[in-house]
């Protein structure tokens, strides 16, 4: 494993470095920060760790940086403190926590905040992880610069009633199976390396939405006492929650009957059905093709301006194994969902995290046309009462001819916070 940031290439001569440093040097420097822009994370530091000069270009870069909506970069996958240390000593493992780079095929170890270890992350987006520690306190936490963000605890989200079961689900750290910033913290709440509580820093923009015991949704804002539940009046008793998404100024969600539904929150919190006309009942023959149960997932993506729905299906009851992936966009005319084939050049990564996209003409070696995967089914009633089951299901899906690859296997088979999608943001 690798630390961040990591030594130059130890091949290159002093010559070359120096050659190479004189040539930027000659280059303007809006053209040289226009470079460093398109730097990954790893090159970004690299960069940096040259010399003086250049690294006051990067400070430069950096502060364009964010004032802008930075390029999609190729995600990380934070790894449990248990997949990322297996050959180091005790000691180091409870200091670092492992982040394996699809771009580099190798883990990095950064060191986190004390209260990250044991905690469980339920969510990521915007470089930002959703964290629920064993004391049930939630918080935003940027793991390069160790910003953390107070939230209100988890006890605070409304019981869903009373007696020892509701009790052990709520206290569970998997109480909270998914949560998503559906407003990011401004650039400066990422700008510093102390722990930021909501009165240091304007979070006012920054909203979190969750879904919490399969069934039920929450939002609140840093400085929030409590957490505030979205009643689902208007929709049919027990309607799962299964994923959401901001899209076009709207939050949605979707259910497993694929079931989309616009949330209000201001002024007054809604759920509503969009009417989307149900499936064919021939994409669902998939299920007949297997001899045992399947057990599936849905989740929406945005992908070049469309709404996407993802709908994947496992094989087993306790522990499933993905075997089949099928993508349907949103016809928002006709209300419909139509089933998509072909990807193109484009890339889809799906699970507790908030999918996204990203074009493998950007990344040179990746293939397009096909999905990464992590394990995200450990997140049923089952978990939230006796603990969370093994987490062994990720892999890269290929539309062209349905197989599936692995893509990391050095991961943790017994691990509370499954591996999660994380793309860095705030260099």
């Amino acid at each position: 494993m690798a630390s961040l940031p990591d030594d130059c290439n130890s091949n290159t001569t002093t010559v070359d470095v120096k050659n190479i440093i004189n040539t930027v040097a000659l280059l303007p420097e809006d053209i040289t920060i226009l470079i460093v822009n398109k730097l990954d994370l790893v090159g970004f530091h690299r960069f940096s760790a040259v010399c003086r000069s250049w690294q006051s270009i990067a400070i430069a870069a950096k502060k364009i940086r964010q004032q802008f909506l930075p390029q999609p970069q190729l995600p990380w996958l934070m790894l449990s403190s248990s997949s990322s240390s297996e050959s180091e000593s005790e000691s180091e493992s409870e200091s670092e926590h492992g982040f394996f780079s699809l771009l580099h095929g190798k883990v990095f170890k950064l060191e986190l905040p004390p209260e990250v270890y044991g905690a469980r992350c339920c969510g990521s987006n915007w470089g930002w992880l959703i964290m629920v520690d064993i004391e049930g306190c939630n918080f935003l936490l940027n793991p390069f610069t160790k910003v953390q963000i107070e939230l209100p605890p988890q006890a605070t989200i409304p019981a869903l009633g009373q007696g020892f079961i509701y009790e052990s689900v709520q206290k569970s750290p998997n109480y909270i199976r998914k949560a998503m910033l559906m407003l990011s913290p401004p650039p400066a709440a990422a700008a510093t390396n102390n722990v930021v509580l909501s009165s240091l820093v304007n979070t006012d923009d920054c909203l979190v939405v969750a879904i919490y015991c399969s069934y039920n949704l929450a939002f609140c804002r840093p400085g929030d006492r409590a957490w505030t539940a979205i009643t689902n009046e208007n929709l049919p008793l027990r309607t799962s929650f299964e994923d959401f998404i901001f899209y076009n100024g709207k939050l949605y969600s979707i259910n497993l009957k694929y079931d989309l539904m616009i949330v209000e929150l201001f002024p007054h919190q809604k759920v509503t059905s969009c009417n989307i006309a149900p499936l064919p009942a021939e994409e669902e023959e998939d299920q007949n093709n297997f001899p045992t149960e399947l057990k599936k997932s849905a989740y929406l993506v945005e992908c070049l301006g469309e709404l996407l729905m993802v709908i994947k299906w496992g094989v087993g009851s306790v522990s499933p194994k993905t075997v089949v992936f099928k993508i349907f966009k949103l016809d928002p005319q006709r209300l419909c969902w139509i089933k998509v084939n072909d990807l193109g050049d484009q890339i889809l990564f799906i699970g507790t995290s908030t999918g996204f996209s990203i074009s493998a003409l950007d990344y040179p070696g990746f293939r397009g046309n096909c999905i990464y995967f992590t394990d995200d089914y450990s997140h049923d009633i089952v978990s939230m009462v006796l603990g969370p089951t093994d987490c062994h299901d990720l892999g890269v899906f290929h539309l062209e001819d349905n197989s599936i690859e692995p893509f990391f296997s050095n991961y943790s088979h017994s691990s509370l916070s499954p591996p999660i999608w994380f793309t860095p943001v705030s260099w």
